[in-house]
């Protein structure tokens, strides 16, 4: 590692967590993830996308803000709300905190669900649903002792009474929370109890939840149809009751490195306020970590960091920006070596007794610890995946889909003084004017990009791979082109062509170089079209080598057409384009772009099992910036809706 500190965040101990948690949860309770606060500082996109492919099927988060970043960063598709109905994409996010007035159209424009502890704002949410003429989905929050937030339950008869003029919110859930699960004090049941009591007055919902962490364990309500799993999922045991329960692994680990080695003679101090005195020669040693890192001041002259398995204590007081400890018992130590200051390598390490030492909060050190570190998320203990800190809270909000149309909408509204024909514009005209009636404008609808890598026979460093390319567009010239080339500057010259309807950049293995001149351009043999059709009339193809530069080809143009395409012109028309290439095995990743204003797509990655696993990124420009992605064996399926529009200068990265 280059960094001066990093969080590993194993993910195999999480899906341990996770399924040793499974065991306590009965058979007709779903599971919702509780992502808050970054995922207790593991990072909500990542932890998020590992749940929801172990089964967890909702997500929590504190404030409209967290589910806003986790739709953006976690490419998290949402619910689509009418008025009569939804239709549910993908996961379901629940803002557990109460939320503000100036949070709702946060809230709408994510599609989020949020909780429901006070009539006012459940009165302001009901006029944005009818703005927007819909009918939104809300939890009702009921307080059942902890005297935090939520309606009473001795108060819920006047609020249900009041909440039923809320004409366009429908009540989704209904949960309480408990103030101290894990113990065995009998508030836990006076609180069932009473969430029971509510249960009573209300018609049957679709979600009912009060069991947190430890209420899986010792409390769980058997009339709830789901259970939040916070805490435990990470592997912080807060109790020995709980350790006693149940065997969990810790998911964070906080690792720095010794910047600075010294020696404090007898009689000095070290660190700020002379906190620590020197009763004997001590040789020391700095780590780049300090309180601005999230390592908490109160563990001041108390904690101890493990340095090659040996455990060295803390001296003196917590800096900003460095801490220091104790090398004198280590037999063997230099400058650079790897620091765990909080982890699973050690108990006295681990976040619950590192917190025990200043009484303080697990919750609340793992939680702020890496303020300024890289995560890497490792499986079978390879990093799979980094997260730099700059990504952690970035979100365009200003430029979603929702603001930029309101934005264009009100452009022509102030343009020609006139909302209704405002309206008719956006709505109609524009698309008539740049679809329907300039040829030279067209789309592509029902775009389908399937491509399959496989082991290649005869070049070993490359994977043979079959693509497939289909797509229905108005037919503008009985003559169109395939493209490719060896390098990006040399394909720009094809994007310049109109008619160019398919790209590809070839991956030349290094003894292309080496042949003697008159096999030098023979490109054709690292990609070939093996069938292209316009509706099902097979198209003549003839291939040119182009551009040339100092007598090294650069890449190859191909040309179709044939005598039947005359009739075709200015009708929709179905393409279909086969290909082979060679695909180097180094590239670690492969990029498909849509380059047009695409209405519908579907792109599927199939691949040998070696290279698994695959991660997928898109960024679209359009309404659905969050494709539907499926999963099957070695195959990633990335789907829209066949109606949603793509914008030019989108793509998918998939890397391996």
């Amino acid at each position: 590692m280059n960094d001066r500190s990093w969080l590993e965040i194993n993910l195999d101990n999480y899906v341990h967590n996770l399924e040793s948690i499974k065991k306590f949860v009965l058979p007709h309770q779903d599971i919702m993830q509780i992502v808050k606060a970054d995922a207790y500082g593991h990072g909500a996109a990542k932890i998020a996308e590992i749940a929801l492919k172990n089964g967890v099927t909702m997500l929590g988060v504190a404030n409209a803000e967290e589910g806003a970043l986790l739709r953006y960063l976690g490419k998290i598709p949402s619910y689509t709300y009418t008025k009569d109905n939804l239709t549910l994409d993908a996961c379901p996010i629940l803002v557990l905190s109460p939320s503000l007035p100036n949070e709702i159209d946060l809230i709408f424009e994510n599609n989020l669900i949020p909780s429901i502890t006070e009539l006012d704002f459940c009165q302001n949410l009901d006029n944005e649903a009818k703005n927007r003429d819909v009918v939104y989905p809300v939890h009702i929050k009921i307080d059942t002792g902890m005297n935090r937030n939520g309606i009473r339950y001795d108060a819920f008869d006047n609020f249900l009474m009041a909440f039923s003029k809320c004409t366009n919110l429908k009540i989704e859930g209904v949960f309480s929370h408990f103030l101290e699960s894990e113990e065995q004090s009998g508030v836990s049941e006076t609180q069932i109890d009473r969430f029971r009591e509510v249960l009573t007055k209300i018609k049957t919902v679709k979600y009912i939840h009060i069991a947190n962490s430890a209420g899986i364990l010792f409390q769980n309500f058997k009339e709830a149809n789901i259970v939040r799993l916070g805490f435990l999922s990470y592997g912080v045991n807060i109790n020995k009751r709980v350790e006693k329960t149940i065997n969990l692994k810790p998911v964070m680990t906080f690792k720095s490195k010794i910047s600075h080695i010294s020696t404090a003679k007898k009689g000095e101090t070290i660190g700020y306020n002379s906190t620590f005195i020197v009763n004997e020669d001590v040789r020391f040693a700095i780590i780049p970590v300090g309180y601005a890192d999230g390592y908490d001041f109160l563990l001041s002259n108390q904690a101890k960091v493990l340095v090659n398995n040996e455990l060295c204590p803390v001296l003196g007081r917590v800096s900003m920006d460095m801490i220091c400890i104790d090398i004198s018992k280590l037999q063997k130590v230099s400058l650079y070596d790897e620091v765990i200051l909080l982890g699973e390598e050690h108990p006295e390490i681990n976040a619950g007794n590192i917190a025990f030492l200043y009484k303080g909060s697990a919750y609340e050190l793992l939680a702020q610890v890496g303020r300024r570190a890289k995560r890497y998320y490792k499986i079978n203990n390879m990093i799979i995946d980094q997260e730099p800190i700059q990504k952690r809270s970035f979100i365009p909000s200003d430029f979603n889909s929702e603001k930029l149309s309101s934005i264009i909408k009100n452009a022509i509204a102030h343009r020609i003084q006139n909302n209704e024909m405002a309206k008719v514009i956006y709505d109609d005209i524009l698309k008539y004017f740049f679809i329907d009636s300039d040829k030279d404008i067209s789309y592509r609808s029902n775009f389908k990009h399937n491509i399959v890598f496989t082991e290649h026979k005869e070049y070993k460093d490359y994977y043979r791979v079959k693509t497939v390319l289909s797509f229905q567009k108005i037919l503008h010239n009985d003559t169109f082109y395939v493209a490719c080339a060896i390098d990006n500057e040399s394909l720009k010259e094809f994007f310049k062509m109109k008619n160019c309807e398919y790209r590809w950049i070839i991956d030349v293995p290094e003894n292309h170089l080496n042949r003697s001149n008159d096999k030098k351009n023979d490109l054709n043999d690292y990609f070939k079209i093996s069938k292209a059709l316009i509706n099902d009339i097979e198209v003549d193809i003839s291939i040119k080598n182009y551009p040339q530069i100092q007598g090294m080809q650069k890449g190859l143009l191909f040309t179709m057409n044939h005598k039947k395409l005359v009739d075709l012109c200015g009708k929709v028309v179905t393409f279909v384009i086969e290909t082979e290439t060679i695909y180097h095995k180094k590239a670690h990743q492969l990029s498909v772009y849509i380059n047009e204003i695409t209405k519908g797509a579907e792109v599927s990655f199939s691949f040998p099992s070696q290279i698994n696993p695959v991660e997928i990124t898109s960024i679209f420009a359009g309404r659905e910036r969050f494709p539907l992605i499926q999963r099957r064996d070695n195959q990633i399926i990335l789907k829209t809706r066949p109606d949603m529009w793509i914008f030019p200068n989108s793509g998918i990265v998939f890397s391996y």
